[in-house]
């Protein structure tokens, strides 16, 4: 299944800028299964303070198919006085197929017990759950202290996912030359989507980030993820998983794939619910690139 989502990891990793590169994560090796050592300085001693297991793919399934035990089983050298729990997942890009497989089948087990995990996508770290569990929703708002009136989107794997969700108002043509990418297409919602998410909202925002990790898990989920960013709300994007230190645990796991690149800003957000228009609800990545495709397409633009 997860084949045709197997592409160039050229299209995975953003370039890593300075910013990203005096704060990164010290690494003892590139690769997935080796241990990397958290933060530095002050950040390193606040680390202390947590049980923080970064693990090798088999120690983390270990971990989440057998909960805290197997968490303390599978390295029991790391064990720290905690506040809580903490499993971190790197990802490389010199990870093997088997690996990479092995990672994923990790986070969807884990997002399958309702749980919200930490993770890369093309622009900046998410949060996400299944969009069709409303405690998993819930849990999502409680995490970032977020207003309950501010909508969360998807992500979906396909553009032929979109229908499932949304009444798509746009041509296949259209969909394929902007997603996957950087863009929050928003469209009037369908009955299948959960009535729980965004039930104040007619419209839905859906993704198809351009990373080749958050694809592949939403289509071994089989269904919609909910995704937002991964802070507390009101706190600026994160673009390495340091940035978003506050909210470790309470996830189910984090998946750390380095820095993202320099731009905090997000996906660029557009509003597709009325025919043959657009208009532009969050300029976020690519903002002129979208609204470019979107002219060339036929489509006017509303202020």
């Amino acid at each position: 299944m997860l084949s045709v989502l197997r592409r160039s990891w050229s299209s995975f990793r953003r370039p890593v800028s300075q910013v990203c590169a005096s704060r990164a994560m010290a690494a003892t090796d590139n690769n997935l299964g080796a241990p990397v050592s958290i933060g530095h300085g002050a950040e390193q001693r606040a680390s202390k303070r947590l049980r923080v297991d970064i693990l090798p793919t088999a120690s983390a399934e270990a971990a989440v198919s057998q909960g805290t035990a197997g968490l303390k089983a599978a390295e029991p050298a790391k064990r720290a006085a905690a506040l809580g729990d903490v499993t971190i997942m790197p990802l490389h890009n010199k990870s093997s197929e088997e690996e990479f497989d092995r990672v994923v089948s990790v986070v969807a087990t884990t997002l399958a017990g309702g749980k919200v995990v930490g993770l890369p996508t093309d622009t900046i770290y998410g949060v996400a759950c299944l969009a069709q569990l409303t405690p998993a929703i819930n849990r999502i708002y409680a995490i970032k202290g977020r207003d309950g009136a501010k909508p969360i989107a998807i992500c979906v794997a396909e553009t032929s996912d979109l229908a499932k969700y949304a009444t798509v108002t746009v041509s296949q043509e259209l969909l394929d030359e902007l997603l996957p990418g950087p863009v929050t297409l928003c469209f009037k919602r369908s009955s299948a989507l959960n009535p729980e998410l965004n039930p104040t909202s007619d419209t839905i925002g859906i993704r198809i980030p351009d990373n080749r990790f958050i694809r592949a898990l939403t289509a071994a989920c089989d269904t919609a993820l909910a995704l937002t960013s991964a802070n507390l709300s009101g706190q600026p994007s994160s673009v390495e998983v340091n940035d978003f230190k506050e909210i470790w645990t309470d996830l189910g796991v984090i998946v750390d794939a380095g820095c993202r690149g320099h731009s905090r800003l997000g996906s660029t957000v557009v509003d597709l619910s009325q025919p043959s228009t657009f208009l532009i609800v969050r300029a976020g990545d690519s903002a002129k690139e979208t609204i470019a495709c979107l002219l060339r397409h036929g489509l006017t633009q509303r202020e």
